[in-house]
């Protein structure tokens, strides 16, 4: 399968991706809703989305009529053990016209990086409404709608690098760690504990979408960009854990890091949490390195890894393992 590269200059080029057999089951079919700017799906089977980590469940909210007096119920999202979602409800107090049908929605990069494996076809309506049915999106289209969704192909190719590895791979939210540092506390009450599970679902909802900061070398501040997790981990969307670590970006070709903001995003947004940094050629290449807030300065600022290639060691900072690389 033929991939999208943007290149420094801005021009698209084609890349080779490696492919995946499409699955023999049905594919997930979603539409996409301007609405939310994501994909709703409208079919899925069995633990398809959940158990991979892909999709964020979001309440629909439908017009009733006014004569129907059927009391109103308050969904409560409960998550069990196989981090499939069972959905509950209980009697509310107030009465309302409307009601929330709760249904899966994929961001962009969660989309179209199924549908490169065969495993989504993805649609949406025309703008004119010529047709009553939904026009199928081929890869070509999907890549078109990253930027229009605000989505970089260079952070679509962090993503895709992540999650072809089996990562579980969420947006970052700055408000999420503590949120997670809370759902892991002990003698939670089963309403607070659902309370919390709601405000883990609306963070990665509302979380921003991921980008490289454009600048000068002045102006440029690098940020975190993914929460990840090792995909043996016991995953579930609404009670995750705290992230195994975080990911930032850059491009590869543009040298606007500083060493001292990469020092300074580990000890003031990073929690403890380990940080990998990952940089993106004009290519297509992802090479990831981990990146800690010690280490000696050395003389010479380039190490050797197994493999006898030279990696980046900054100074004041550690690289604690090999770097990963992929090239899309």
């Amino acid at each position: 399968m033929d991939m999208l590269s943007e290149s420094k200059d801005g021009t698209i080029q084609n890349v080779t991706n490696d492919t995946t057999p499409p699955t023999t089951d049905k594919p997930i079919i979603c539409v996409l809703d301007p609405s939310h700017n994501m994909f709703r799906v409208t079919r899925a089977k069995g633990k398809a989305l959940a158990s991979g980590g892909f999709g964020v469940t979001i309440r629909m909210e439908e017009e009733k009529d006014d004569n129907d007096e059927e009391e109103v119920t308050e969904e409560e999202v409960i998550e069990v053990e196989n981090g499939m979602e069972q959905h509950t409800t209980q009697p509310s107090s107030l009465k309302s016209n409307a009601h929330a049908n709760p249904s899966i929605f994929l961001f962009i990069e969660e989309a179209l990086f199924l549908h490169e494996r065969g495993l989504l076809q993805a649609t949406m309506y025309q703008p004119s409404g010529e047709s009553a049915d939904p026009t199928i999106l081929d890869t070509s289209q999907l890549h078109q709608l990253l930027p229009a969704m605000g989505m970089s192909l260079a952070m679509y190719l962090i993503f895709s690098h992540l999650r072809s590895q089996e990562f579980r791979v969420l947006r970052h939210d700055p408000q999420r760690f503590d949120i997670l540092r809370r759902q892991i506390e002990h003698g939670l009450s089963k309403l607070e504990s659902n309370r919390l599970r709601r405000q883990v679902r609306e963070s990665i909802q509302h979380a921003a979408i991921p980008t490289i900061p454009m600048g000068d070398e002045h102006s440029f501040t690098i940020q975190l960009c993914w929460d990840c997790y090792q995909p043996n981990c016991q995953f579930a969307k609404t009670r995750p854990g705290l992230p195994d670590f975080y990911v930032a970006a850059t491009y590869y070709s543009i040298p606007l890091v500083q060493f001292t903001e990469l020092q300074q995003l580990v000890q003031d947004k990073c929690h403890g949490i380990p940080l990998k940094v990952a940089t993106v050629s004009d290519s297509g290449t992802v090479v990831m390195f981990g990146v800690s807030e010690y280490g000696v300065p050395a003389i010479h600022d380039n190490i050797h890894d197994n493999n006898g290639e030279e990696t980046l060691k900054a100074p004041g900072t550690e690289v604690i393992e090999p770097m990963m690389r992929s090239t899309k």
